[in-house]
């Protein structure tokens, strides 16, 4: 149990300490948008591509895994979209963002380096695969669910088109799929 809090704390150290730096510094959150790009955009996108590009093709293979995690990510999407739409009585388009927020977590930022802390670089393919996927399939639901909430007049090829577009766009699928080609 000591070695998990050993381990946890720092992340959350961080974060205190981002809490109140921006706090005392009274910064808007749109002055503090370079650093999610830097994060969404250089960061993590390099990190994935170097890893797998070390990695042996066979090691990227894991279709069983892939459908594994995606299923769960799907199953935790279906679950609390259905507890805000139904339980708590919310719209369409709340309901959707409850459910990104209940099923995406927050594996973007502490994800792949609480995982690379705990299990080493072993873990680095598993967890690419995983941002990986769990991106299209939200990259997908998430649109689709927003429109169907928002309008009465969905037209399915223009948000078809959209969806593909922001997938093949995405800076962590194309630092995957760079690391694929390269390995």
């Amino acid at each position: 149990m000591l070695n998990v809090v050993n381990l946890a704390m720092p992340f959350f150290l961080l974060i205190f300490l981002g809490f109140v730096s921006g706090r005392g510094a009274k910064l808007s959150r749109e002055g503090l948008s370079w650093m999610n790009f830097f994060v969404i955009y250089l960061a993590l996108p390099a990190l994935f591509f170097q890893l797998l590009s070390e990695t042996p093709l066979e090691e990227l293979a894991t279709f069983d895994f892939v459908a594994a995690t995606t299923f769960s990510t799907f199953a935790m999407f279906v679950l609390a979209y259905a507890f805000a739409r139904f339980i708590l009585r919310g719209s369409i388009g709340e309901a959707t963002v409850q459910a990104l927020v209940g099923s995406y977590s927050n594996i973007g930022y502490m994800g792949p380096g609480v995982t690379l802390a705990v299990l080493g670089a072993g873990a680095a393919v598993p967890t690419a695969l995983i941002l990986c996927f769990d991106t299209i399939l939200l990259f997908i639901l998430v649109p689709m669910m927003m429109s169907i909430g928002g309008a009465r007049n969905i037209k399915f090829g223009p948000l078809a088109f959209e969806i593909f577009k922001k997938i093949i766009t995405h800076p962590f699928i194309l630092a995957v799929f760079a690391g694929i080609l390269a390995a």
